[in-house]
């Protein structure tokens, strides 16, 4: 794809899905595969914005630090977006 580790977006990531070869699925999330790349999706609540917000991201999964980086540096609203929500996952295990 290309160098983001983060997509969560309404519009961006049922597109990606498409061209995405489906792997595994379970109640919770779903691993996706392109080109040796392994993808996880879920779709996470969000009290801004109305419904679920579906979230893709590269594994290995970034690490909190990485995560914060994404959050306040990225050039994507998206990826800084899913970057909040992965950090909200794992302030919450």
């Amino acid at each position: 794809m290309n160098s983001r580790k983060i997509f969560a977006s309404k519009e961006i990531v049922p597109s990606i899905i498409e061209d995405l070869h489906h792997v595994d699925e379970d109640n919770k999330h779903a691993v996706y595969e392109i080109e040796g790349e392994t993808w996880h999706y879920f779709e996470s609540d969000s009290m801004y914005v109305e419904g679920k917000i579906p979230v893709l991201f590269k594994t290995p999964k970034p690490s909190a630090k990485e995560l914060m980086t994404m959050a306040l540096e990225s050039p994507y609203n998206d990826e800084a977006y899913g970057a909040c929500l992965l950090l909200k996952r794992v302030g919450t295990k």
